[in-house]
């Protein structure tokens, strides 16, 4: 009989143990599945490690006290899973459609160049999407809701340990997989819910991280002759912002741009110039 725990699962949190709570109880579904479940608690949370040890002693938890933010987190749950495919999702996602692990299980033997599934998420606000049989390729996923084949991680710098890392950690590891020559497949049959409406993402000061991290996306991973694109990337976000009225956080944006790129300096790593050309052609679809 073909053994089927060749899972791990890794979720970083950061004060929100009732929603964590529910997607740990989620996961107790498939134990025919899931070898392992890593939680990264963020910041000294306490409350979150207490219940952890008490309510769900199957969970490998660790802890931080300073504030690493989700990639940061991530890298840490990524150093300890053992299992051949790690499933990344946020304390406030789960995966939902029918035959979720046979199918990621078929997807990655069908697409061997496949280094991360990504999968299709909706929100609360949002109707349960219809069952599609449909995989594409893409530039860019999202962390709440995905799977990495761990053998496309090594090597690769990882997550920028920024703690508000909205526009740069996707993006990034997106950037890192390719250059290794990975690929990146969204299948629409691997469903998640994310159990969030994204009115977090008018606070002012994720709305600047918005903004100083398209800069330091492209100061990291573009190659020089690609610094264009990257301050073109920059303004847009900007533009988007004042567009959609989330002019909070704009000036803060572009004031801390220039400490945010010199606090992280030791981790660039640019890549290729033809990694950047796939990587807007898979975008531009």
């Amino acid at each position: 009989m073909i053994d089927t725990r060749q899972f791990s699962v890794i979720i970083p949190t950061w004060n929100r143990g009732e929603l964590l709570k529910v997607t740990l109880g989620k996961l107790r579904a498939y134990p025919q599945f899931i070898a392992e479940i890593h939680v990264y608690v963020d910041g000294g949370d306490e409350a979150t490690i207490s219940f952890l040890g008490n309510q769900f002693p199957e969970v490998h938890f660790f802890q931080g006290q300073k504030n690493i933010g989700p990639g940061g987190g991530r890298n840490v749950l990524l150093s300890k899973a053992q299992s051949p495919f790690i499933l990344s999702l946020d304390d406030d996602s789960y995966p939902v459609s029918a035959g979720f692990f046979e199918r990621v299980l078929d997807s990655l033997e069908k697409y061997p160049t496949a280094g991360l599934l990504a999968c299709q998420i909706y929100h609360k606000f949002e109707e349960t999407p219809a069952w599609v049989d449909q995989v594409k390729q893409k530039a860019v996923f999202e962390g709440c809701g995905c799977i990495y084949r761990k053998i496309a991680l090594k090597g690769v710098p990882g997550y920028v340990p920024v703690q508000w890392a909205y526009g740069v950690e996707e993006q990034d590891l997106a950037l890192q997989l390719i250059d290794k020559g990975w690929d990146i497949f969204l299948d629409k049959s691997l469903v998640v819910f994310h159990n969030t409406d994204l009115g977090h993402h008018n606070d002012p000061k994720k709305n600047a991280a918005a903004i100083a991290n398209r800069a330091l996306l492209a100061y990291l991973r573009f190659p020089a002759r690609y610094t264009w694109l990257g301050l073109a990337m920059f303004f847009n976000r900007i533009y988007w912002a004042l567009k959609n009225s989330r002019s909070k956080g704009v000036l803060k944006g572009i004031l801390m741009t220039p400490s945010l790129l010199f606090q992280y300096r030791h981790l660039r790593v640019p890549v290729t110039a033809s990694t950047i050309r796939k990587w807007r052609k898979i975008e531009q679809g």
